[in-house]
């Protein structure tokens, strides 16, 4: 693999750590070339490569409706960070007519092989029932999965949820888990309501 073509696809699989690298990426001409050719080959990591060009406008204008199709591509190939990606592209209407059943099923497509930040985008969508039917259940299942990997949205809204105990039994310790989880990943919001929830219930935290 030409690492230098899909460099600006990898950095965004990290934003959290390499908020700055991918701010300053940038695609040569030739670059953009090499993907394209790989791109029209077939190949769904490069066409996925090539959706975020157009998403981010890096060597190319920035194109959301020219976007799409790539991620769609990519994503009938099983490419499941295009998958993700088309389903945020359903969800907002940035280059496709906003379906949030659409968007629901290419996230359950991202989710089932693992892409965390789809899990929490999936639970969200159960948890709201938008694009799927209200499922409480469903919702906790994804944001668990995405929690275990590390997201920190999914990490944070767990200890919202143990904590106001109003789709689950209320549980301060539980609660308290996932926030400093989330905390631990400099999620200040999260360790805001930790101190709180530790300050009035000091034995959710020992």
């Amino acid at each position: 693999m030409n690492f230098t073509i899909y460099k600006c696809a990898f950095l965004t699989l990290f934003t959290l750590f390499s908020l700055s690298l991918l701010s300053n990426c940038t695609v040569t001409t030739a670059e953009m070339r090499e993907l394209m050719s790989k791109a029209e080959q077939g190949n769904p990591a490069a066409q996925s490569a090539l959706g975020d060009n157009y998403r981010y406008g890096r060597g190319v204008a920035r194109d959301y409706n020219k976007a799409a199709p790539w991620y769609h591509k990519a994503a009938e190939q099983g490419n499941n960070i295009a998958q993700y990606k088309l389903g945020l592209i359903y969800l907002t209407g940035n280059g496709k007519p906003q379906s949030y059943e659409e968007a629901a099923m290419w996230f359950k497509k991202a989710a089932e092989q693992g892409h965390a930040a789809a899990q929490y985008q999936l639970g969200n969508l159960y948890s709201r029932g938008t694009g799927v039917a209200k499922n409480n259940d469903e919702a906790i299942k994804y944001y668990t999965q995405a929690a275990n990997q590390g997201n920190t949205d999914a990490l944070y809204i767990l200890g919202n949820i143990y904590q106001d105990g109003l789709v689950v039994e209320q549980d301060f310790k539980e609660a308290a888990k996932w926030y400093r989880k989330a905390a631990s990943q400099g999620f200040k919001n999260a360790q805001a309501r930790l101190d709180k929830l530790c300050d009035d219930n000091p034995s959710a935290c020992e």
